[in-house]
């Protein structure tokens, strides 16, 4: 057996301890392939107590997400947190769960599904640069989207135990997803 294929072997059976379901183990593995592809070497992924992801000896950030058949890997220098979603109808159905009414009534003529996928992505790329903290949505985060094209950038805050934490995200629209990329600015 070589290098490589003991590393998937350890790989496989990591997945396999982690989860039952076959996707999530799919999921597991096509990141940490990936992450070693980004790093240049195949790494240990850990986590720290509020949940982000981290690799021992590696000074910068990490972030990963998945989304059905995509796989998202990030690594930079400065806080940041990475998410990939398919956009769906669902996300209607539960827009007032992570959308506030200022960020409704921004498209609220016209609640364009797009809209909602890049604000739960946004979200939830904010979410992962600060950590596994309570937070709610609709109420403690916010985006400033002003317009929507297939790429661009936006600000946006989280607002926690009184400290407001101002972001950059950056997005892009493909077939029927979008990616975010939400920076900590200092």
């Amino acid at each position: 057996m070589d290098v490589l294929e003991k590393q998937n072997a350890k790989l496989m059976l990591q997945a396999k301890a982690l989860y039952r379901n076959e996707k999530r183990q799919k999921e597991f593995i096509c990141a940490r392939l990936a992450l070693g592809q980004l790093l240049g070497k195949m790494s240990d992924v850990e986590y720290d107590n509020f949940r982000k992801p981290y690799v021992k000896n590696y000074e910068g950030h990490i972030s990963i997400s998945h989304s059905e058949i995509y796989v998202l890997v990030a690594k930079s220098n400065i806080k940041m947190g990475v998410d990939i979603e398919q956009i769906s109808l669902k996300l209607d159905r539960v827009k007032h769960k992570f959308c506030s009414k200022e960020e409704l009534s921004t498209f609220n003529q016209s609640l364009d599904v797009r809209y909602l996928g890049l604000v739960w992505s946004a979200k939830e790329s904010m979410y992962k640069a600060i950590g596994n903290y309570p937070f709610l949505f609709e109420q403690e985060m916010q985006t400033n989207i002003n317009t929507i094209e297939t790429q661009g950038e936006f600000s946006a805050k989280v607002s926690v135990n009184s400290c407001l934490h101002p972001f950059q995200v950056y997005y892009q629209f493909f077939k029927d997803c979008v990616f975010t990329v939400a920076e900590i600015q200092m």
